[in-house]
C-alpha cells in the first residue's frame, strides 16, 4: 500500500486492512516514508498526466 498521508496514519490504516500482520512493526522497513522507499529502490518522483483527467497530474517513479 502506498499513501500520502501520515507514516502513522498509514501504519493504523494498513493493521485495520490487514496489510501489516502483528508481529510485523518488528521487522525492518515494514513502513517508510515515500523518500525512503524511492530511496531503497532508487527511483525518483515524477508527474505525470492523469489518464481519467486531462487537467491533474499523478506522482509516479521512474529509474534516475
Amino acid at each position: 500500500m502506498c499513501t500520502g498521508d501520515n507514516l502513522d496514519t498509514a501504519k493504523a490504516i494498513s493493521k485495520n486492512a490487514g496489510i501489516i500482520q502483528p508481529g510485523d512493526e518488528l521487522l525492518k522497513n515494514y513502513a517508510l516514508i515515500g523518500q525512503d522507499f524511492r530511496d531503497i529502490v532508487g527511483k525518483e518522483l515524477i508527474k505525470i498526466e492523469d489518464p481519467k483527467n486531462k487537467d491533474k497530474t499523478i506522482d509516479s517513479v521512474e529509474d534516475v
